[in-house]
């Protein structure tokens, strides 16, 4: 006959090796957040050597919004100061989790780089949570996007001469420029010009050059009284994509990911 009184011991040892056999959760070694000097100049997020973060003059928003991969209009909720206050942040990555990986972020492949990311934003999260006191809800709604696809005539955009170099893009008011650039991280600027998620479905995957340049709409409340709308000097973004990128906007309906900030406090020096 079975013993019954095995059973408690049984079940514990049992609870304790599925505990022991689920991964730990990425975090950094150790972590300085102080708010930013008043003439600091804004801002920046920097991988540190070995999967650590600097951040400057950032905002709390700003800082949710790179560590869960959304842009701003998919955040809401949150203290006013979340948005007005900015801050300082160095992490440092525990070195054994990183042991082998390269010291320069310039000299990995994609994929690698893609992969450390992946992990500092993970640990970037879970910092939020441990210092800032962070608590999101997630929500889905049905809005408008937008899928990045080739235009008719095939697309217009050079390859870069090294496609093994990290790329870089750079903004403006009504320009975009790349170099070494990849369509994914140009889907992530154009959705901050278009208010809207833009899924790239264009297919291509090396890195390129390129420069696309468009008239932006006016702000609704113009310092120049004319109405908004956009200014008929020069081509919408619309039309630039495809003139100049070979490359369209397609709108689309479907569910958007918003994330709503349930409590946010200051983190305590």
């Amino acid at each position: 006959m079975k013993s019954a009184s095995l059973e408690p011991a049984w079940l514990a040892v049992l609870l304790a090796s599925c505990a022991l056999a689920q991964p730990a959760r990425p975090a950094f070694e150790e972590a300085s957040i102080k708010p930013s000097p008043p003439d600091q100049q804004c801002g920046m997020v920097q991988p540190m050597p070995g999967g650590g973060l600097r951040v400057e003059c950032l905002s709390l928003r700003t800082i949710i919004t790179w560590a869960y991969q959304i842009q701003n209009y998919q955040l809401s909720g949150g203290p006013a100061w979340a948005e007005n206050e900015r801050w300082n942040i160095m992490a440092k990555a525990p070195g054994p989790a990183d042991a082998g990986a390269p010291l320069e972020y310039e000299k990995m492949s994609d994929t690698r780089r893609t992969r450390m990311m992946d992990v500092v934003r993970l640990r970037t999260q879970a910092l939020l949570a441990e210092r800032f006191q962070l608590t999101l809800r997630r929500e889905s709604r049905e809005q408008t996007i937008y899928a990045l696809t080739i235009a008719k005539n095939g697309p217009k955009l050079k390859e870069s001469t090294d496609q093994s170099r990290s790329g870089f893009l750079r903004r403006g008011r009504g320009r975009i420029e790349g170099g070494g650039a990849q369509m994914d991280t140009l889907a992530q600027f154009l959705a901050v010009d278009l208010l809207r998620p833009l899924i790239d479905r264009t297919g291509l995957a090396a890195h390129y050059d390129f420069k696309l340049d468009w008239t932006p709409d006016r702000p609704a409340a113009s310092d120049s009284g004319k109405e908004p709308g956009a200014d008929t000097a020069g081509p919408t973004l619309f039309t630039a994509i495809q003139e100049q990128l070979g490359l369209r906007l397609e709108s689309q309906k479907g569910p958007v990911e918003m994330l709503v900030i349930e409590r946010a406090e200051k983190p305590e020096n």
